[in-house]
């Protein structure tokens, strides 16, 4: 995938999953345990692919050049961590959180509006999310992947 607006280099490829979709996945005691201080519940790759769709995972580990289900599992790894390390006393107040290279922003315009941030940029995943300051009920967060197009070496 190129981006018109800049000459054809690789734009980074996008991939959202709505606190709805968690929660349509029965995944809403695995968020709430994320966001909660306590231990962490562990999601499935499988879960993952329900909570964000088939083919959206398809499209998105084609464009990667990974396999969609090596994909999910490492979206499922990263996902639980990086909530919680946004989340640290049961809100999303962090600006901020990093494991390995996968990165957690409260609001994706910061990544997004700042397209120097994305040439050259190798890292195998970065995660940004809003409003995710999750009540039961409120299904208004967004968790957006955002992943180099060009596969990292």
């Amino acid at each position: 995938m190129t981006d018109p607006v800049n000459d054809g280099t690789p734009a980074p490829t996008t991939l959202s999953i709505s606190v709805k979709g968690v929660a349509d996945a029965g995944l809403e005691a695995q968020l709430r345990s994320w966001v909660d201080s306590g231990p962490n519940e562990p999601v499935t790759a499988e879960q993952i692919t329900q909570a964000v769709g088939k083919d959206e995972l398809a499209r998105t580990a084609e464009s990667l050049g990974r396999d969609p289900g090596d994909l999910a599992a490492d979206i499922a790894l990263a996902l639980p961590q990086l909530i919680d390390m946004a989340s640290p006393d049961g809100s999303a107040g962090l600006v901020q959180a990093k494991v390995n290279n996968v990165v957690l922003n409260q609001t994706p315009q910061m990544v997004v509006g700042e397209t120097e941030s994305n040439v050259n940029y190798r890292a195998p995943l970065r995660i940004t999310a809003s409003g995710t300051d999750f009540t039961p009920g409120d299904y208004t967060g967004t968790v957006t992947m955002m992943f180099d197009a060009v596969p990292p070496v």
